[in-house]
């Protein structure tokens, strides 16, 4: 099986620790496994290669024994409780047929029959040591040479197993000892207890050789792409590996198992990308190596998707304005390790990142639109103008000429109407002003804002801010909108032009309500039930107008008549919205406007109820007393007739 005069023989004094070459750090590693399985004299001892988490030890391993032809038992200790677990591991690769499920009692029973008795003396005294006799192998140790057919064991993830170490070596022990099967075992030792006596017996008697792995991530990430299942993707992978072993040196990390996740997470993404954008090589290269850097940053604790919010702001107008004695954040640090690489480019959406790392979700649709927002996936003539200018660091003097000529013209003209691209349009307005872009003081400049947002508002071209929303806009740095920050957000002349815009839009929206009300005295005339929930919380989507003092627009002769026209279930059906829509202090709060509308309707009720007929006039003023005399926290309220939903 393997050539004799290539191998080292294993020294006598097993408890050595073989060094490392510094030429080729795992070259030692591989001689000595060649002089460990080719020995013909009974070593009785086990090979302990060590490593920290996700360096490739399993691979290495894996990967060796392939390349050697060496036929092996693989045993993961993994959350492994008892010996029994081992043994059934082991019963079902000598015997293939027990993972059969119609044998898996057979396989039980078989387990039985091949139950041997196995004492282990850990300190050479002639004495059996018997503390770790519930952990001997269940397996018959003559039964298991016999039919391995020259296969050895390989024991991985020791410190995972949820048995006590010295046990699980203990076990190993005995198969190691009683019939010299060669044994590898897989570990990180830094997460056992090394301390604990009996495991550095134990240890000190069972592992002949330690051996220590780099991680060689030049071998290693071929056989990772090939876990890439899109095609393309590992193609371009496997052609850009340069760039992307760079990014991952550059983290720091060496951690084999965290690249292969981000480059999973770039695989997530690179497949919902169409062929005529992949074709931008560069592009596809450079969204590649910020995912896989961004993927590291979090998945290894360096960085929090709040953090990553960071991403929005533009760069270099932070880095200029920042004070020289503020500690640099987590992004920022983020950024000056990884030389040479811009983390935001302008077309990636730095939301859709977000939601990458932190849900493993790509929305197909929105992540192409984010890449047709800005160049090199359109011309940069086709870029909306605010777009460029905010990127002006990055785009040609040429470009960002005539696109700030561009953005000049759509100010004048009022033509951005989008709230989110407005907000940008007037952060870049105040920041223009400041650098002397455009011939404005930055008060003139903050003056002009308020006028586009007066002139839109005019015209009825403001979009409302819907009641639901209102207090939502958040000054805090990286807030922004299309995945970008707002310019010097944090600017007080940007601050006060926003809540204005706020306030303006919030007026927008109270114009609304005429309109809102006439609809909803529709509803009260043909549907009670729908307006039940139109003016209410409820389950349902028809719950638009629960929070908006909208009926405070309807006049409240018109409500009476017709809630008066419906048939007495309907009425309570109408009373019972209002009692529910003003509990727990909404006349006192948000629809503090309607509470004079309700004490007009109540009072017209009352009225109204004089020229009933007695049985109608008594039951719509105890339905006054019910259902609106509490809102307005009047006496004589009845507490033995509930509120009543739609039925």
């Amino acid at each position: 099986m393997h050539d004799d005069t290539t191998r080292v023989t294993p020294p006598t004094d097993h408890s050595t620790t073989v060094s490392i070459a510094e030429h080729d750090p795992n070259e030692a590693i591989i001689s000595y496994l060649d002089s460990y399985l080719a020995a013909q004299a009974k070593l009785q001892y086990a090979v302990l290669l060590e490593g920290p988490w996700g360096s490739g030890k399993t691979f290495f391993i894996q990967r060796y024994l392939e390349l050697v032809n060496q036929p092996y038992i693989y045993v993961s200790m993994f959350g492994v409780a008892s010996a029994s677990e081992i043994d059934d591991q082991i019963l079902r690769q000598i015997h293939p047929i027990l993972t059969s499920r119609p044998v898996r009692l057979a396989g039980i029973v078989a387990k039985g029959i091949l139950k041997g008795t196995l004492k282990i003396d850990l300190n050479d005294d002639g004495k059996d040591d018997g503390t770790i006799s519930s952990t001997l192998p269940d397996v018959k140790i003559s039964d298991f040479a016999k039919n391995a057919a020259g296969r050895i064991l390989v024991f991985d993830d020791l410190e995972r197993a949820s048995m006590k170490i010295p046990d699980v070596l203990g076990y190993i022990n005995a198969i190691v000892e009683h019939e010299d099967i060669r044994c590898i075992i897989i570990a990180n030792e830094k997460e056992m207890d090394r301390e604990d006596v009996y495991f550095k017996r134990i240890k000190e008697k069972l592992i002949g050789q330690t051996l220590r792995l780099i991680p060689s991530i030049d071998d290693a990430y071929p056989e990772i792409t090939t876990l890439i299942d899109n095609l393309w993707v590992r193609d371009f992978l496997e052609s850009h590996k340069d760039e992307v072993l760079e990014t991952f040196s550059l983290s720091g990390v060496s951690n084999l198992r965290v690249l292969k996740h981000a480059l999973w997470d770039f695989e997530r993404v690179a497949r919902v990308i169409s062929d005529e954008d992949r074709s931008h090589t560069d592009a596809m290269a450079h969204i590649a190596r910020v995912i896989v850097a961004l993927s590291i940053e979090v998945r290894t604790g360096q960085l929090t998707i709040e953090d990553l919010n960071e991403l929005k702001g533009n760069r270099y107008s932070r880095l200029f304005g920042a004070g020289k004695d503020r500690e640099p954040s987590a992004m920022e640090r983020a950024e000056d390790k990884y030389t040479g690489l811009e983390l935001r480019p302008s077309f990636l959406d730095v939301d859709l990142v977000c939601d990458l790392l932190s849900k493993g979700y790509v929305d197909a649709d929105q992540f192409r639109a984010s890449l047709h927002r800005s160049a090199p996936f359109v011309p940069t003539s086709e870029e909306p103008a605010w777009r460029t200018v905010w990127h002006g660091f990055e785009r040609t003097d040429a470009e960002f000429g005539t696109a700030l000529a561009r953005l000049q013209d759509q100010f004048v003209g009022r033509e951005i109407l989008v709230p989110g691209e407005i907000l940008h349009l007037i952060s870049l307005w105040l920041w223009l002003a400041k650098i002397e872009a455009i011939p404005k003081t930055v008060p003139e400049a903050a003056a002009e804002a308020k006028a586009y947002i007066d002139d839109l508002y005019s015209a009825g071209k403001l979009s409302p801010q819907l009641h639901e929303d209102f207090g939502s806009f958040s000054m805090r740095f990286g807030t922004g909108y299309g995945g970008l920050g707002f310019m010097e957000p944090e600017a007080p002349e940007f601050r006060e032009a926003a809540k204005y815009f706020q306030a303006k839009r919030a007026d927008a929206d109270k114009d609304l309500n005429p309109e809102r009300a006439k609809s909803l005295l529709e509803d009260l005339k043909s549907d009670p039930d729908t307006f039940y929930r139109r003016v209410t919380v409820t389950n349902n989507s028809d719950s638009l107008h629960y929070n908006m003092p909208v009926l405070a627009s309807m006049e409240p002769d018109d409500f009476v008549s017709a809630l008066l026209a419906q048939h007495p279930a309907h009425q309570r059906t109408i009373l019972s919205a209002l009692k529910v829509r003003y509990e727990h202090g909404q006349l006192s709060g948000r629809l503090l406007s309607e509470k004079q509308w309700l004490e007009k309707v109540r009072s017209a009720v009352l009225e109204s109820a004089e020229k009933l007929d007695p049985m109608p006039r008594y039951r719509t003023q105890r339905n006054v007393q019910w259902f609106l005399n509490p809102s307005l926290n009047l006496d004589g309220e009845s507490d033995d007739q509930p509120a009543l939903a739609p039925g």
